[in-house]
């Protein structure tokens, strides 16, 4: 349903679309790798140790324990991006119908705040794997670093939600004016 406030898809839309589903495909493709991953640690958890560095003459057991750690937090992680893609691809939807403003956008943007929440959580549960499992005799260093950055593009995603919500019922309460 096209809405006269709306104007018509655009090709910004459809390469919105695109783009989206080239992310899920990347996102499928993490996913499959950080499961290859966690695979190899629980059938050769010596060899993958060895492979990606750790030596030979330490104690393993911290480090592989962090290293399990890190693979469901990934797993977690990119079953939570699967669904912030879904969700975001349905807002995409309705900017392609022509009516971006309805109630059902703001839902899906404090849907995708609680996600982007739910990762930085994630993100800091990797930060305290990694302190947790480095040793004196072996760091476990995944490049790891905190950034106010996602904190306020989660509160920037809520507060656009209440936007939307506010917005689509103040359009609402103008159409029954008219």
């Amino acid at each position: 349903m096209t809405s006269p406030f709306s104007p018509a898809p655009t090709h910004a839309v459809r390469l919105a679309w695109r783009a989206l589903g080239l992310l899920t495909l990347g996102n499928w493709l993490y996913g499959g790798f950080v499961a290859a991953m966690g695979i190899a640690l629980l059938v050769a958890p010596d060899a993958t140790m060895s492979r990606i560095g750790v030596r030979d003459d330490v104690d393993r057991t911290r480090i592989r324990l962090a290293m399990y750690a890190v693979v469901v937090i990934g797993l977690a992680g990119a079953a939570l991006v699967h669904r912030l893609l879904k969700t975001l691809r349905a807002i995409v939807a309705t900017v392609g119908e022509g009516d971006p403003f309805v109630p059902g956008n703001a839902t899906r943007l404090e849907t995708i705040g609680r996600q982007l929440l739910a990762l930085e959580l994630l993100h800091l549960a990797v930060g305290l794997a990694t302190a947790l499992g480095s040793s004196a005799e072996q760091p476990f260093d995944l490049d790891w670093s905190f950034s106010l950055t996602p904190w306020l593009t989660i509160l920037l995603v809520f507060v656009l939600a209440r936007v939307f919500r506010e917005g689509t019922r103040m359009r609402h309460d103008l159409a029954g004016v008219v």
